[in-house]
């Protein structure tokens, strides 16, 4: 390798494919790779354990640190560095940053680097002033500055990332979608407001695949059905995250799966419990059971219904979820729904 150790510092706020195009040439040239990220004040949608799952994804192989003040402080007093300091504003100047990195790679990374990898104008300027740090040689290599291989930008990028879909991996693109799910008892309006928002909003819906396999199986399912509807709403929700627009509305969750499994089974396995308990969803509706019971079939009785209701409630609480109820005519709901999803 032409280098022993190479410096890549960036904000990540996407981790494009520019981005990743300058890390594979530091990679290419260099034994070891340190990659650096922090910004402040930040922007909303891009924190610091969402761009650091992002290069633990893409560059497991790697050495990262994805830094705020918090992570920081708490890194600093692991390796007993007594000169704390916090990180530079967005807006300082370069020889602020510049000194900021220099002090991190010697006192918390305890590393000298030899190359620093960037696609910028300031980058000989870095790296001089890393070799005066360090008192050893720096090299700076300038990697597609005139954007002829990538051309793009995090800025462009966050103006609106479905526009920009083809500069972000799978990884990246769906983490930045925003997913909302309606759970609630039968015939509470989920599916009308998942397509409906859907429509409005030109994106995806998930369907409920429970109810597929119902239909399929000629309305019996079995209790190893169970996890199988879960694990299998999870990879439509994945697999619908790829192409949706800012929003992915879901028709229902593995927690509906989960009541159905107790009341019906009254034995729940470890996985689907695990399934249920995930976290996994941006915005929470529970639908009341106000919407005029319609039974096309499929359905249970309204007693069975307010059951559903209350035992999703009860759920939601125990799990401490935050979660929206969605009430009164189709307009009311859509109306209340778009407010608190778009605040």
């Amino acid at each position: 390798m032409q280098y022993r150790c190479g410096l890549v510092v960036g904000k990540f706020c996407p981790l494009h494919f520019g981005h990743e195009y300058l890390i594979n040439k530091a990679a290419h040239l260099c034994d070891k790779v340190i990659i650096l990220s922090y910004t402040k004040p930040g922007f909303q949608g891009y924190e610091t354990t969402k761009r650091q799952k992002w290069l633990n994804q893409r560059f497991p192989q790697h050495t990262h640190y994805v830094l705020c003040d918090e992570s920081l402080k708490i890194i600093s007093q692991q390796n007993q560095v007594s000169d704390l300091k916090t990180i530079p504003n967005d807006h300082a100047s370069d020889f602020e940053q510049r000194e900021f990195i220099a002090w991190f790679l010697m006192n918390i990374v305890k590393i000298k680097v030899d190359a620093v990898f960037t696609s910028e104008p300031y980058g000989d300027g870095f790296a001089a002033q890393l070799q005066q740090a360090q008192k050893s040689n720096v090299a700076h290599e300038s990697v597609d500055l005139k954007r002829t291989k990538i051309n793009i930008s995090g800025t462009r990028i966050r103006s609106n990332p479905y526009l920009y879909r083809q500069f972000l991996s799978d990884e990246v693109y769906s983490s930045l979608i925003k997913k909302v799910v309606f759970l609630g008892a039968e015939s509470s309006g989920k599916t009308t407001l998942a397509k409906h928002l859907a429509d409005t909003y030109e994106t995806e819906w998930a369907p409920e695949y429970g109810r597929q396999l119902w239909e399929e199986n000629g309305g019996k399912l079995t209790q190893s059905d169970m996890l199988k509807i879960a694990q299998k709403q999870i990879e439509i929700e994945n697999k619908k995250l790829l192409s949706s627009n800012q929003y992915l509305f879901c028709d229902t969750s593995p927690a509906s799966t989960l009541f159905y499994c107790q009341h019906d089974f009254s034995l729940v396995s470890w996985e689907l419990l695990q399934l249920a308990q995930e976290k996994r969803y941006d915005f929470v509706f529970l639908c009341e059971p106000d919407f005029g019971f319609k039974q096309d079939g499929t359905r249970r009785n309204e007693t069975f219904q307010g059951v559903q209701h209350e035992w999703l409630k009860n759920y939601l609480k125990s799990q401490k979820i935050q979660f929206y109820i969605s009430s009164g005519s189709l307009s009311s709901r859509l109306s209340k729904i778009k407010k608190i999803i778009t605040q």
